[in-house]
């Protein structure tokens, strides 16, 4: 049996996944980074370390799923994000372990390598989840809003060859700090855990009618985060307004915040499909808000599951698969 691995070291998740000739996942895990409570966040130093400890362990884990013992999982091919986004001077070192690791698997091996992008991969595992209920002909040139801890960026992308790769254009986002970060920041100064966005949805949950304004700074395509940082600061500084009231607020400033910019988009590009990946899309008020506001017979909004929004090796399985098998 043919099988093709696919890798990913993020900023806060280790994952590992493989696809089969017929192009489906077999096996996949997920492991998220530690961040110690009250912290927001890794340096990547200390990333670097877990992704080390956690690629031997997911390659157990990977076997166990597969049921397979001995040291040879008949890879035919491993894929691998080596940066995070498919332009000239890219890098992290998170991506370097995981790249390292494809490098000796491929070598010791003798397989081909894949190299693809974290974002390549992000696009492309919502992509393969929803293969099934879109139809692939007419992704040719699609909106991509890539909504993360570290990431807030409107992308035009384009298919290249059957979905091995793609094209990718930033057309707007943050000019700051990301979305992600900012739900994570409000998070911490509310004593909740990291990644502060499932506590932050749960919690705006509870806000039932009371909520508040947050105000929000668009240009065009352009997002400022940091006046409603400062904004949300001063209110739970001055205990203001109950928590639930604030967390939801802030929802709703990055669900107007996202609007507006696709509204501003949309003006001058003309698609129909427009697909929403990172972490802060398995937002479900989040996502509830912009599926109330963009018209439906004009668009077709494709949000992935909570499961795949967030970091995975998925999509770049996938990649290699429609690479090498196709």
């Amino acid at each position: 049996m043919e099988l093709l691995m696919g890798l990913d070291t993020s900023c806060y998740t280790t994952s590992m996944a493989v696809i089969n000739k017929q192009g489906k996942i077999i096996a996949k895990t997920e492991r998220p980074l530690e961040v110690a409570m009250g912290k927001g966040g890794l340096r990547q130093s200390e990333a670097v370390f877990q992704h080390i400890n956690n690629l031997p362990q997911g390659l157990t884990e990977i076997k166990k799923q597969l049921n397979v013992n001995n040291l040879d999982l008949n890879l035919a091919a491993i894929a691998v994000s080596s940066r995070p986004r498919p332009i000239e001077g890219s890098y992290m070192p998170v991506f370097k372990v995981g790249d390292s690791y494809a490098k000796a698997l491929s070598l010791s091996s003798g397989i081909p390598l894949l190299e693809y992008t974290h974002q390549e991969g992000h696009i492309a595992s919502i992509v393969y989840e929803k293969s099934n209920n879109i139809r692939l002909e007419d992704m040719d040139k699609f909106l991509v809003f890539h909504v993360s801890g570290g990431t807030t960026e409107l992308l035009i992308c384009h298919t290249k060859g059957k979905f091995s790769s793609f094209d990718i254009e930033i057309i707007g986002g943050t000019k700051d700090i990301a979305a992600g970060q900012l739900i994570d920041r409000t998070a911490k100064l509310m004593n909740l855990p990291f990644p502060g966005g499932p506590h932050l949805e749960k919690l705006g949950d509870q806000s039932g009618q009371t909520d508040i304004s947050v105000p929000f700074s668009v240009e065009d395509t352009k997002i400022n985060f940091s006046g409603p940082e400062t904004h949300i600061k001063r209110l739970i500084h001055n205990e203001d307004y109950p928590k639930p009231a604030v967390a939801r607020g802030i929802e709703q400033c990055v669900a107007k915040s996202l609007l507006t910019v696709l509204e501003n988009a949309l003006k001058k590009h003309q698609v129909k499909n427009i697909l929403f990946v990172g972490g802060v899309m398995s937002n479900s008020y989040i996502k509830n808000y912009l599926s109330k506001n963009i018209s439906n017979e004009k668009y077709n909004l494709i949000f992935g599951s909570p499961e795949l929004s967030k970091d995975n090796a998925v999509g770049v399985a996938w990649l290699g698969y429609n690479n090498f098998f196709n």
